[in-house]
């Protein structure tokens, strides 16, 4: 490309990121738009047909009228650049569909999974035991002497001066939120908390608990049971008593984070425990304390981009209908990795266009806009989706007569739509 501005090029392994030359920086510019321009017009080479898509995550939808589907909630994939939603027999209705992508937004959490256990809300919902006692798991408890944890139809009361854990089956990810509704009920020293990445013979865990003194504390304990305070920090709405408090402790990577009633209020980053492993309760001093509410949110939240229904205004298709989402993808693909055919066509554009901007010449842009055309000749002849078609022999023609009278010669291309399989009579 410098050549076609009569500069030398740059020598062979130089880093383009560190190029500073204002040439030398529209060249890269040019070169860079003319690839995805190029890519974007959509080839034999980055063109797929009937790419199946598998949802990411769903959520409960409640339209303007009342009316509720489960929605599946389908993510753009890395490297596309366009795409044609897929005509094939396995997405019926599929010309109905009026796509776009958008930012996922609100529902970035929609693949997480939230659980309770109904031993924890006497009213009821989802039980945690329904997801975590499959294979044997269930609670389980290390009780101090001479403490007592006992549930009952309010909850999990506490009673004792002693220490104890209460534990569930171990999560799946070591990114995992718990959260649980505390009320002391008497004015003794009291601490109690949350727990989680419990391993090593449920011993070696974090902790975040919240004292009737005002403090709040993370810590950690390895595998024999010895604590090591982490973060602490003074708290002014303490645990008085009968009043009930909201407490969540959040691990994401190293990040531990300890709320109270919604807000954060001790944080702290720690490598020593990375593994999944259990989540639970915990208390602990002369005391008495009721546990409810205990939930469990486990997962990795969505980001990027979706695909939007723009008919029905709303991220995702019905569940019951698209359990997948077939499109024919253009993909983004690397200089390296595309054809000679194409890498030459961007070449020569890339070149016509630097020389037009820098040198100003309209001799030499008419010489290489000669060049340019036969490039992109050749770039068709080998790469080009325009084969010679007709009414009759392609996929899409097909669908839009139905079943009218066969065809008496000649295959149907199913290039269109790989997945669509259709006997022709004869």
């Amino acid at each position: 490309m410098l050549s076609a501005i009569g500069e030398s090029p740059l020598a062979f392994g130089t880093n383009l990121s560190t190029v500073t030359a204002t040439d030398v920086v529209m060249a890269i510019n040019l070169a860079r738009n003319t690839i995805r321009e190029v890519n974007n017009m959509g080839w034999k080479y980055n063109w797929e047909f009937g790419y199946q898509l598998v949802p990411v995550g769903s959520y409960l939808w409640t339209g303007t009228d009342g009316t509720m589907a489960t929605l599946n909630i389908f993510q753009t994939p890395t490297g596309l650049m366009r795409y044609y939603v897929s005509a094939c027999e396995k997405q019926s209705g599929s010309r109905l569909i009026d796509l776009t992508v958008r930012p996922i937004g609100s529902l970035s959490a929609a693949s997480l999974t939230t659980v309770k256990d109904a031993l924890f809300e006497p009213t009821g919902s989802v039980a945690f035991t329904s997801h975590f006692s499959a294979g044997g798991y269930g609670w389980g408890s290390v009780e101090g002497d001479p403490c007592t944890a006992v549930v009952t139809s309010a909850g999990l009361n506490f009673t004792g001066d002693g220490d104890f854990y209460r534990w569930a089956a171990p999560v799946n990810t070591a990114d995992v939120s718990v959260q649980v509704d505390i009320t002391s009920t008497v004015s003794e020293e009291i601490y109690c908390g949350l727990l989680l990445r419990l391993n090593a013979g449920n011993q070696s865990a974090y902790q975040f608990s919240l004292g009737n003194s005002g403090s709040a504390f993370i810590t950690y304990t390895n595998s024999v049971g010895t604590p090591t305070v982490l973060a602490t920090a003074a708290y002014a709405t303490h645990l008085a008593v009968d009043v009930p408090h909201t407490l969540q402790f959040t691990a994401t990577g190293t990040l531990l984070q300890g709320f109270v009633d919604g807000v954060l209020i001790v944080s702290v980053n720690d490598s020593r425990l990375t593994a999944a492993g259990k989540v639970g309760i915990l208390g602990t001093g002369i005391s008495t304390a009721l546990f409810t509410d205990f939930a469990v949110t486990y997962g990795t939240p969505l980001t990027g981009t979706v695909f939007y229904d723009r008919a029905k205004n709303r991220i995702g298709l019905d569940s019951t209908l698209y359990p997948f989402l077939y499109i024919d993808p253009i993909w983004s693909t690397d200089f390296v990795n595309l054809p000679e055919d194409a890498r030459r066509y961007i070449a020569v554009r890339a070149s016509r266009q630097l020389a037009q901007q820098v040198v100003s010449s309209t001799e030499l842009a008419q010489f290489t806009a000669q060049d340019e055309l036969f490039a992109l000749r050749d770039l068709k002849r080998s790469e080009g989706q325009e084969d010679d078609f007709n009414m009759f022999d392609n996929i899409e023609s097909y669908e839009m007569l139905g079943d009218r009278t066969p065809m008496p010669q000649g295959p149907i291309d199913e290039r269109s739509s790989p997945s669509q399989v259709i006997i022709i009579e004869t």
